[in-house]
């Protein structure tokens, strides 16, 4: 039971450690905007705690549903585990989870079936690229971390 809640511990602090970069990310990507319109309605400081909330309702089911069976499926001495390789695939599978997530939404707004182009529409909306972007970040530092963590043989 204790190599449960060890691996537990570890997976949800790397996934937290994620969470922080996924936010610093959507913020270095908004800094332009502010400065571009520094008297709009929604302001830098604004943003910060509803981006915090925001991401947060993302990842935490992401942790529970993929990220957390990840790190107990996947044995110790696997290839995955390797820093750059968990980093690569960390953040590939961030990436195509929020995109099937932003394809989901996209079918249910338009409530239309899909034609073929709808699949890879998300890819060419500029309002799409923060949340891929912030997913990439998310799922490479979190899967970097956590590789990392087992690499060096952290009790965290």
């Amino acid at each position: 039971m204790s190599d449960v809640l060890h691996k537990s511990w570890q997976s949800f602090l790397a996934i937290f450690i994620g969470w922080i970069a996924c936010n610093v990310s959507n913020w270095i990507y908004n800094i332009p905007r502010y400065i571009e319109n520094p008297y709009s309605v929604y302001t830098f400081t604004d943003a910060i705690l509803p981006g915090f909330l925001y991401t947060g309702i993302v990842i935490f089911p992401v942790w529970l549903l993929i990220f957390l069976p990840t790190h107990f499926l996947v044995p110790d001495s696997s290839s995955l585990r390797r820093p750059v390789t968990a980093a690569l695939c960390g953040g590939l599978v961030g990436f195509l989870v929020m995109h099937v997530f932003l394809v989901i939404f996209a079918l249910i707004a338009s409530n239309q079936f899909v034609p073929v182009g709808l699949l890879w529409q998300p890819l060419h909306q500029a309002e799409a690229f923060p949340f891929l972007i912030g997913a990439t970040v998310t799922g490479l530092t979190a899967a970097l971390a956590l590789s990392l963590f087992a690499s060096e043989g952290k009790t965290v």
